[in-house]
């Protein structure tokens, strides 16, 4: 099980519940900046938690490893 910071947590959570949102959304929802967001994807698409489906206007957040805690 990897450890997760609690923005990274959060950000999981609410891309399991809508993989669409983009950076801004997910900005307003955990309130942090775009950059911050931007950083904590990137760190979580590193160590393949998630991924980027389709392009990005009208793709999705996927998360592929499932054991996450």
């Amino acid at each position: 099980i990897i450890p997760f910071t609690i923005d990274e947590k959060r950000q999981l959570s609410l891309i399991s519940k809508n993989g669409t949102l983009t950076r801004k959304q997910l900005a307003d929802k955990t309130r942090l900046t775009e950059d911050g967001v931007k950083w904590n994807l990137n760190q979580l698409r590193k160590t393949g938690i998630i991924r980027r489906v389709g392009p990005n206007k009208g793709g999705h957040w996927e998360i592929i490893e499932k054991d996450i805690d």
